[in-house]
């Protein structure tokens, strides 16, 4: 059987300070892939791999760019260019030192990436007991387990850190003028991080295109590694990426010229890493069956493998190779497991139909939600002017002024925190955040418990999260003058809005707008409340409250999510039930469109509770009949009543109660 010498990097996590501190991620090299194998891996059919083996019998220099599609991919060719090139270099000049290695594709020890399967509402609850005690990560003995008290340089291991920290902390450390709320940041930052140790050894630095900052304008701070023996510089492709609102070879252009730029400041070499899409379908056989051979399993006869790779790549398509490694762990945790047949890897439908449902979060915005055309246009617009601001500083034309803060209001249950949700993702699939962290928070939970504790605490919320949405903004401030808290609070905000104009996404939300008199307009009360908020908001978008007919389409799209099944012969009535509704004060919206349901499913329960339990099929399950529906709406309007309670009807000049 075909083999290929490296199968995945081994990528290990450790944590200094007995597992206190600070997480160090490294590639761990062991010494067993050498210039031959890489040789020998291109002539099987890694030839997106060319480039290095090229590179490597010419030189490399100490600078390495290594232009690159994925993670998983540029950390091969790191392997193969460390590796091979201190082998090399260590037979040639006969240097004294640790010879670097790399894990060989008979070892099954594995590194500590992130796991790539999501078991939540995939299997029974047998499976998932099964799932559950069996230990996926197979940890090496000298990876993820070191509690090292200090990161020591190693030639066999080569640490992995973002550029976009190397290029934050070394803006930190050249500022000047610092203020109170910087050094109370810095304080938070705690102790230096541990690459500022590693001068000697080589050291990878990863870097996503796209990505904030931009190298342009940060290349310098690369010069605190000018003593390394080796500096490997991943640039990584999002080959997936496609402009929400056009190409992207402009970008292209600009990513190429960056890289150029970088390349002549440190006397780099440039290796792409690259191939067509038949190039890495024959990659990733050569993968599946290097990992068949690792596990010693065999294929039964019209064994469909190429269906079966395709598969697992769906699963997760930027590490194909970790990915194949921890499905065969899986078929084969029981032991016995010896010739593989399609059967065996039925379950992976499992994890394959879950990726395949979850939407585009555009198409979640412009698909699933009901209405809201003007809000829609209005997030569209916003995406589109920040990668016009972004691609302006990238051409170093400047930041510009933009703020990605925006104020969403409307009345309750208009979907405001679900769009908050979809901007942030659609925004981190445009990579115009540096992540998705995600932080819902009421604005009373930014002031403090005492005096001083407020600016602290807001400040954590922009250190933790990259989108953060803040609903009920305006209980921040009480209903007449900002007390001591709300003054530290509203400060800092104002600091952070200025701080985080472009990498944060924040939300102000709250009920408000054009429908609402300015004496019950709670948010003008906060917008009021700060000249600096104010100027910080870069548009406001209202929601406004459904329809009677938006209202139909809403209870029919929440039916279909649960399985059920609602006849259209009672629209109408639902139509005119919420007609009526919509005109009430106490209108909830989508949040009243739920309990209408409920409602209706309520009125199924006890129709079906008369009959005999075998009689009730699938069918009659999912079924939502026109009686369920008058029943909740008679339900309801009783309900309503009941809530609202007396109310005084003037008929003329004579007041009767009703």
């Amino acid at each position: 059987m075909r083999k290929l010498n490296l199968l995945k990097p081994n990528l290990c996590t450790g944590y200094l300070d007995g597992g206190t501190s600070q997480k160090v991620e490294y590639l761990q090299l062991d010494g067993e892939v050498s210039l031959d194998c890489l040789k020998a891996d291109v002539e099987l059919g890694a030839t997106q791999f060319q480039e290095c083996l090229q590179q490597l019998q010419k030189g490399c220099s100490r600078f390495v760019i290594i232009d690159c599609n994925t993670k998983e991919e540029g950390l091969m060719a790191v392997s193969y260019l460390a590796e091979a090139g201190l082998q090399k270099e260590d037979t040639e000049c006969e240097d004294e030192g640790v010879p670097a290695g790399f894990i060989a594709a008979e070892e099954l020890s594995g590194g500590s990436g992130e796991d790539i399967f999501r078991l939540d509402d995939v299997f029974t609850d047998d499976e998932w007991e099964d799932f559950e005690d069996f230990d996926l990560e197979e940890e090496p003995d000298d990876a993820d387990d070191e509690e090292d008290s200090a990161w020591e340089e190693s030639p066999s291991r080569l640490p992995v850190v973002l550029f976009s920290e190397i290029a934050e902390y070394t803006d930190r450390s050249n500022a000047i003028g610092r203020g109170p709320f910087q050094m109370m940041q810095d304080f938070h930052m705690g102790e230096k991080p541990y690459w500022t140790g590693c001068r000697h050894e080589p050291i990878c630095i990863l870097r996503y295109a796209n990505s904030y900052p931009q190298l342009t304008t940060s290349m310098d701070s690369l010069k605190r590694f000018s003593e390394n023996r080796n500096v490997y510089f991943l640039h990584i492709r999002r080959s997936s990426f496609e402009s929400f609102f056009g190409g992207c070879e402009v970008q292209d252009d600009r990513a190429n010229q960056e890289l150029l730029r970088l390349a002549l400041m440190f006397t780099a070499d440039i290796i792409h890493v690259d191939g067509d899409r038949a190039t890495y379908a024959a990659y990733e056989e050569l993968l599946f069956d290097g990992w068949l051979s690792c596990f010693s399993y065999r294929v039964a006869k019209a064994f469909p493998k190429h269906e079966i790779i395709k598969k697992i790549t769906e699963i997760n398509t930027l590490e194909p190779s970790q990915t194949m490694e921890k499905v065969m762990r899986y078929i084969g945790k029981d032991g016995s497991k010896k010739t593989l047949t399609k059967k065996d890897f039925d379950f992976l439908q499992k994890f394959v139909g879950a990726g395949t449902e979850e939407k585009d979060p555009i198409s979640r915005l412009e698909q699933d939600l009901v209405g809201m055309e003007n809000v829609k246009r209005q997030i569209r617009e916003i995406v589109q002017m920040m990668k016009f601001t972004k691609y302006r500083q990238e051409a170093g034309l400047g930041k510009g002024n933009f703020h990605n803060v925006h104020l969403l209001i409307g009345a309750p249950g208009t979907a405001k925190t679900t769009v908050a949700r979809l901007m942030g993702e659609i925004m981190c699939k445009e990579q115009l955040l540096p992540g998705n962290r995600f932080a819902s928070v009421n604005g009373a939970d930014l002031k403090g418990l005492y005096v001083g504790h407020s600016a602290p605490k807001t400040h954590q919320l922009f250190e933790r999260n990259d989108i953060i949405f803040i609903d009920e903004a305006y209980s921040i401030v009480s209903d007449k003058e900002p007390d001591s808290f709300s003054q530290e609070a509203l400060a800092q905000l104002v600091i952070e809005l200025e701080e985080h104009a472009m990498d944060k996404l924040v939300i102000f939300a709250g009920y408000g707008g054009r429908e609402v008199s300015e004496k019950n307009n709670k948010m003008k009360l906060f917008i009021d409340s700060n000249p600096g908020i104010k100027s910080r908001i870069n548009s406001t978008i209202f929601f406004d409250s459904y329809n009677a007919g938006e209202m139909l389409r809403i209870v029919h799209s929440l039916a279909a999510q649960q399985k059920f099944v609602l006849t259209g012969e009672a629209d109408s009535e639902i139509i005119a039930y919420f007609a009526k509704r919509v005109k009430d004060s106490n209108f909830g919206n989508g949040r009243e469109a739920r309990s209408f349901l409920e409602h209706i499913i309520m009125q199924a329960a006890v129709r079906l509770s008369g009959q005999e339990l075998e009689r009730i099929n699938k069918r009659k399950l999912a079924q939502l009949t026109k009686e369920d529906v008058r029943g909740a709406i008679a339900r309801m309007e009783q309900d309503n009543l009941m809530q609202r309670g007396k109310t005084k009807n003037q008929l003329g000049f004579i007041g009767t109660t009703a």
